[in-house]
């Protein structure tokens, strides 16, 4: 939770709570907060069901802008990831499968039969053919692929744009002019190199591991994979600017490229996930590398709970729910952060199936009420009553206190009529709803009474010139 004084005076909060559910979490260790100051809490807690949580941080101070002392924040739990790894070596013997280390890796208790976050199924490489669907995975790793079958490449690639996640681990049976010319791979592979035996072969650079895929493990004091050396790996080359260098070998050649596709992640190393390609799967760095790696592409927060302001609100519900036109599929009702009854329009699209919410947006939570009938399509991401929570976020901005340049109060004054007042007796005038500035009345008065005076003598002096007080005689004769 970050915390951020945007005001001119100094304040104690008395206290910073986060409430998860009907659980909160207290941190009193704020002390004088002065202006201009940020800092960061933690707070730690395990969420025990699945689904999806509302997440509110609130700040127990008084001071005069309350509407930004409280954030709230939706978060998708999952209750573990399905993982495909698909073994592009389906040895008889374990571990000269290329997906040996790497299901261990992930589930590492799975020799004791023990439950563990990650749930991995092999898919030896020629029985590809066979799977239906890649969409109930949240990532799908090549170990060692040769190539794949094209339906199933095109049906991967449409899976990673969805969202999905693609872990690429090319080793010696790669085939360059197959992955060259796939579109979810972000680097082509020019040339497969093998350590010269009598020299020292190539380890890390770790201080090029700045992706945060990878940071983890290029701890020194942490990890021991400055000790990795690799016989054999191949020499890649980035295919687009998109494409992210994550890591790179001592030779300066990459070793992890990291890219997005659609609105899905992709991962590719420079060498198999095996004993083949070096001591990589021997090092105890090795399952939190294949850890980081694959909750990095995985994204089990694809679904964008949490919206920035908007004209109309746009969450995407369905990625492979498609038409060619946009067509309103339901309704359903949504309440606003004030209480205010909204309604939320599931449109599909030709990009996938979205919420609409329409009308002006004020930052807070949002709950989108989900009826039974519909609430298969959402598992995964209600609350445990049933609804689908979002949050539109509040810009820091708007609580910084700025005065208005003589250019803003121009803008300003094309379109509405502004007051300028000049000291905070004027303000308290405007805001009881009267006029302020200058009396008039008494100049006024004056005026008028000068000139009825002015009037009268005007009158009298006009009256005596023309003598028209005395009576005049006139005779007419013959």
């Amino acid at each position: 939770v970050t915390l951020q004084n945007t005001g001119t005076e100094a304040v104690t909060p008395k206290a910073i709570q986060l409430r998860i559910g009907n659980q909160i979490l207290t941190d009193k260790s704020l002390g004088q907060f002065p202006p201009g100051l940020e800092d960061t809490l933690t707070f730690k807690h395990h969420f025990r069901e699945s689904g999806a949580h509302v997440v509110t941080a609130t700040a127990q101070l008084e001071d005069d802008l309350d509407l930004d002392n409280s954030t709230s924040t939706a978060v998708a739990i999952i209750d573990r990831l399905n993982v495909m790894i698909v073994d592009g070596n389906p040895a008889p013997e374990f571990f000269d499968r290329a997906s040996a280390f790497v299901e261990l890796a992930l589930a590492p208790g799975m020799l004791a039969q023990q439950a563990y976050l990650i749930e991995p199924t092999i898919v030896p490489a020629p029985q590809l053919l066979s799977v239906q669907s890649f969409d109930n995975y949240q990532a799908v790793i090549l170990t060692d692929v040769p190539r794949l079958p094209s339906p199933i490449a095109k049906q991967l690639g449409d899976y990673v744009k969805r969202g999905g996640g693609l872990l690429i681990a090319p080793g010696l049976r790669a085939v360059a002019e197959f992955y060259n010319g796939w579109e979810p791979v972000p680097a082509n592979l020019t040339r497969f190199v093998i350590a010269d035996q009598e020299q020292l072969p190539p380890g890390p650079s770790l201080p090029s591991f700045t992706h945060h895929a990878v940071r983890k493990v290029a701890e020194p004091d942490q990890s021991d994979f400055s000790t990795l050396r690799l016989a054999a790996y191949w020499e890649l080359a980035a295919r687009n600017s998109g494409a992210a260098v994550a890591a790179k070998l001592d030779t300066g050649d990459p070793f992890v490229f990291a890219h997005q596709v659609g609105a899905g992640k992709v991962i590719m190393t420079a060498c198999s996930l095996d004993t083949q390609s070096g001591n990589l799967a021997t090092r105890e760095s090795f399952l939190p590398f294949v850890h980081e790696l694959v909750y990095y592409i995985a994204n089990p927060d694809r679904l964008q709970l949490n919206l920035k302001p908007a004209a109309e609100l746009a969450l995407p519900v369905d990625p492979a729910r498609t038409t060619p036109e946009e067509e309103t599929i339901d309704t359903f009702s949504v309440t606003g952060p004030r209480g205010q009854l909204r309604e939320a329009a599931i449109v599909s699209t030709p990009q996938g199936t979205i919420a609409k919410i329409s009308g002006g947006t004020m930052a807070g939570l949002y709950e989108i009420d989900i009826p039974d009938s519909a609430r298969e399509q959402f598992a995964g991401v209600l609350t445990s009553a049933g609804t689908l929570p979002l949050t539109v976020s509040r810009p820091a901005e708007e609580s910084q206190l700025e005065s208005l340049s003589r250019s803003d109060i121009s803008f300003m004054s094309r379109y509405l009529e502004v007051l300028q007042p000049e000291s905070t007796k004027d303000v308290h005038t405007i805001l009881a709803g009267k006029s302020y500035g200058q009396e008039l009345w008494k100049i006024l008065a004056v005026s008028v009474l000068a000139l009825l005076v002015f009037e009268v003598a005007l009158s009298r002096w006009i009256a005596t010139n023309r003598q028209t007080g005395n009576q005049q005689v006139v005779e007419f004769s013959m």
